[in-house]
């Protein structure tokens, strides 16, 4: 089987999202729009043959050094396609990756297990999902007591969830950002997010106490999967636990739908005990790293 290296300029939109669409998990990852939103459509890709099996990545330079990074947002890229040809096309990018860049880091997501010899240091990372075929009831019964207490906290502060698609939610994320990561990004998130609003896939989820706006989170639900991708609470909404409130609301909804809720991440552990709180399971993924010293 042939590998060919293609270009974002290059790549037949049509062919390529048929491709990721084959797929049950990490669709939304490697949609075009979605990639060109996150990369401003600097993106490439190792395809074999017409669109039979596809992996992007994110090619970079800087003062005409060349690097491969993890656009904002995207937490991991995988093969796509015919996954029969998974350890041959990964093992080709990474091979790629040491002797053509720099400075290389990238997270990808394994479905099977490598019968290879990674060329490039890498470390388990994890994120969690949750599966919503069970109906709520069945569900809820597997939150654990300090999810349920804090649900139990929102109800009784007349914590509200509504949907919108209006851009200007958009400003409370950023502005109740501790970190102030997404505001370093603020073009690439403002971008996917009208992306998924026009393509009818993406919506904020507004928390109100009393009429008043406590937290913000944003979704793309696309095929089987819900995307939970952005979230902000101010000091209230902290005080209160909103994302609790958010969270079972995007549940009780889809109770019974088959579709995956897919929390975002994290390896950060109390976001992970968060999540894991709703009866989620931890997958794991692999973050490849190389310098020029390695």
């Amino acid at each position: 089987m042939q590998i060919k290296l293609i270009q974002r300029k290059d790549i037949d939109s049509q062919k390529w999202d048929a491709c990721v669409c084959q797929n049950g998990h990490g669709i939304i990852y490697g949609l075009s729009w979605f990639l060109d939103c996150l990369t401003e459509s600097s993106w490439s890709a190792f395809i074999i043959e017409d669109y039979r099996a596809v992996l992007p990545f994110y090619p970079k330079t800087k003062y005409f050094i060349p690097y491969i990074s993890q656009p904002v947002l995207c937490r991991y890229f995988q093969v796509y396609g015919d996954t029969s040809a998974e350890a041959m096309l990964i093992s080709f990018a990474l091979n790629y990756f040491k002797t053509h860049s720099f400075k290389t880091n990238i997270n990808i997501r394994l479905y099977t297990k490598p019968d290879w010899e990674s060329v490039i240091s890498y470390e388990e990372k994890f994120f969690q999902q949750l599966s919503l075929e069970p109906v709520y009831v069945d569900l809820e019964g597997k939150f654990d007591r300090n999810t349920k207490r804090n649900l139990r906290h929102a109800n009784t502060c007349f914590i509200e969830i509504s949907n919108s698609d209006e851009m200007s939610n958009l400003e409370f994320i950023f502005e109740h950002d501790p970190s102030a990561y997404l505001k370093h990004h603020r073009n690439a998130i403002t971008k996917i997010c009208r992306a998924a609003i026009e393509r009818k896939v993406g919506y904020f989820l507004i928390a109100t106490t009393h009429s008043k706006v406590v937290g913000v989170s944003f979704f793309i639900e696309y095929g089987q999967e819900i995307l939970f991708l952005l979230n902000a609470m101010n000091p209230e909404g902290r005080q209160y636990n909103v994302s609790f409130a958010a969270i079972d609301h995007i549940i009780k909804i889809h109770a019974g739908s088959g579709k995956i809720l897919d929390f975002g991440g994290s390896s950060i552990q109390n976001i992970a005990r968060r999540n894991l709180g709703f009866g989620s399971d931890t997958i794991s993924y692999r973050h490849y790293f190389k310098s020029f010293l390695q």
